[in-house]
């Protein structure tokens, strides 16, 4: 039995779409981490020099700066430039805007490894590249898809709501009036019915006496027999 088949059944295949960039994302970026350090960088050393020599124009590499760049808080990143300085990968320099603050700037050793670098990411993106873009596109259409049924899971998730409030018993009405509204807040305004003349589900209503499901506005309620 495959792992699909112990899934309940789904509308789309959204999951499988991200689940597929994310193999894609993550294959890079074990190459990434890897080609680091056969140049005897860590990995986190490859994205600091990248970060600095890569800063959008107007930029300062301060230590704020690229802690938030590389996604880390400001001692770590400054135990990561203390260790790249020390292999003489990088320099600081005072900011001459505000003494305050230590610039960061790669070394000509530090600009020659990032270089070797650069070009394996670029060869490798070559065969990365398409990988990641068809995976974007699926999970682009998987979406429009997806928005294009919502009216359809709006419905259901309207009518599922009140049928479960009517199982329930007690005050069906209130009950379900309850649940019909959480689904309207959480899908927004009622669509129109496939099948019939733009006539909207205005609202759910109940007949308490009878338990029965909810009627659509505009059609008479057919209690069962």
């Amino acid at each position: 039995m495959t792992s699909k088949e112990l899934q309940p059944e789904r509308l789309d295949t959204l999951l499988e779409a991200l689940a597929e960039f994310r193999y894609h994302l993550r294959s890079f970026l074990q190459f990434s981490e890897q080609v680091a350090q056969d140049h005897h960088l860590r990995p986190r050393q490859h994205q600091l020099l990248l970060q600095i020599a890569g800063a959008p124009e107007g930029s300062v590499t301060t230590i704020n700066f690229l802690a938030d760049r590389l996604g880390l808080r400001q001692n770590s990143l400054v135990e990561l430039a203390d260790r790249s300085e020390a292999e003489g990968l990088v320099r600081r320099v005072e900011d001459s805007a505000d003494r305050r603050r230590t610039v960061l700037s790669v070394t000509e050793k530090g600009m020659q490894v990032l270089d070797a670098l650069a070009a394996s990411h670029a060869r490798e993106l070559d065969e990365f590249g398409p990988q990641l873009i068809r995976a974007l596109e699926r999970i682009k259409k998987v979406r429009a898809e997806r928005r294009a049924l919502l009216p359809g899971e709006h419905i259901s998730a309207v009518w599922g709501a009140a049928a479960a409030a009517a199982e329930k018993g007690g005050s069906n009405a209130e009950s379900g009036e309850k649940h019909v509204s959480g689904a309207k807040a959480r899908f927004g305004s009622a669509p129109v019915m496939p099948g019939l003349k733009s006539r909207p589900i205005s609202e759910a209503t109940f007949s308490a006496s009878s338990g029965g499901a909810p009627a659509m506005a505009g059609n008479k309620t057919r209690r069962p027999s």
